[in-house]
């Protein structure tokens, strides 16, 4: 983490931490706290929360392997990039929690696309597919 001095003409070091090493799956900031997957090796990774003022690793998880995330209504959705598994787990800074997964079964190669939310559809493109699921609240 690098900071600009306050006259935009220097600029120091904050902290250095290479346990969030993203790679190319993206990050998302909640309440000051990064949410993503790290680079452990070509295939592999694993699931992390950083302290985005302190760089301090809150928790590092086990879901699968490393791929794209995105979050609504304090929610992660992460998809891994071997298989396709998505978890649904609470934005929480203390644990990673998972609420509710399932695979994605369509398409074909790594899972690699970043999912999006549009009017309350997760869209998720894997390969020549193109899922949208319902996450509205029922009611």
């Amino acid at each position: 983490m690098l900071q600009i001095a306050p006259d935009g003409k220097s600029v120091s070091e904050k902290f250095s931490d290479h346990t969030f090493d993203n790679q190319n799956h993206g990050v998302v900031l909640i309440d000051s706290f990064l949410y993503g997957s790290n680079f452990t090796g070509r295939t592999t990774g694993k699931w992390v929360c950083m302290n985005w003022n302190t760089g301090e690793i809150t928790w590092i998880a086990d879901f699968h392997t490393k791929g794209p995330i995105i979050a609504a209504d304090g929610m992660l959705y992460c998809i891994e990039e071997k298989g396709g598994n998505m978890a649904l787990a609470k934005a929480n800074p203390k644990e990673f929690k998972i609420t509710s997964s399932f695979q994605i079964k369509f398409g074909t190669g790594p899972h690699w696309a970043h999912p999006s939310i549009y009017f309350g559809m997760l869209l998720v493109r894997h390969g020549d597919y193109l899922i949208a699921y319902n996450i509205r609240e029922k009611g």
